[in-house]
């Protein structure tokens, strides 16, 4: 994730350097997807996790808008919500299917996503994930991935170039599955509880801050 941002923010476009670290950043969006999918069952209090995520969004969306319109070059305006949010429509759609809920809702999350960071994109990897086997799921989730980026994103580059940036989008989600399956063992953390809980709240807003600030630096002082 980190290293996709400072892709965007600091490296051209065209370098090698700037593919690499692209690819390394979209591996962490899945892993942390199917960590909550995972430990949904083992969530004591469900109503507060959905909170802290809508919170965390919320709280994470002005630096999220920096950065993105940094990025961009373009002046602060409204960016998309940031992964936090796409999460906790993730998890709503995790709830629904848990319980059985109307289908039509699970519609509405998608279509919603489409405002979000990661849009449509990890709404549909959570539906594979809660009704496939990991590995399935994951290159279910990766062959999808691949297609949206081709058809939505790599429109303007030749078709050699959009299938090859749709092959490593590919691959980047993947890693993701290998990692899951090599590292994950499916228990939950015994100690350091609260840290594991709030880590990441507390950092993806605060690396955004960071991120924004040198990119001032360099851009306007230095």
């Amino acid at each position: 994730m980190v290293f996709n941002h400072i892709a965007h923010l600091f490296l051209d476009r065209h370098m090698m350097l700037h593919f690499v670290f692209l690819h390394i950043g979209l591996i962490t969006a899945p892993i942390m997807l199917w960590l909550l999918v995972e430990g949904y069952a083992h969530t004591s209090d469900k109503e507060k996790y959905r909170k802290r995520l809508l919170v965390g969004g919320l709280v994470s969306e002005l630096p999220y808008t920096l950065v993105v319109c940094a990025s961009r070059r373009m002046p602060l305006t409204f960016a998309g919500m940031d992964i936090l949010i796409t999460l906790y429509l993730c998890f709503r759609i995790v709830e629904n299917r848990r319980n059985d809920g109307d289908l039509s809702e699970v519609i509405g999350l998608i279509l919603v996503s489409i405002l979000c960071d990661w849009y449509i994109s990890l709404p549909v990897f959570t539906l594979f994930f809660l009704r496939m086997e990991k590995k399935r799921a994951f290159l279910a989730s990766a062959v999808f991935f691949a297609l949206i980026q081709h058809f939505t994103q790599y429109g303007p580059l030749s078709w050699s170039h959009s299938v090859l940036f749709a092959m490593a989008d590919m691959a980047s989600i993947l890693a993701a599955g290998f990692l899951i399956c090599v590292l994950y063992n499916g228990k939950q953390y015994t100690t350091h509880r609260t840290f594991h809980k709030w880590f990441f709240y507390v950092f993806y807003p605060l690396h955004f801050m960071i991120l924004w600030g040198i990119w001032l630096i360099v851009n306007y002082i230095v």
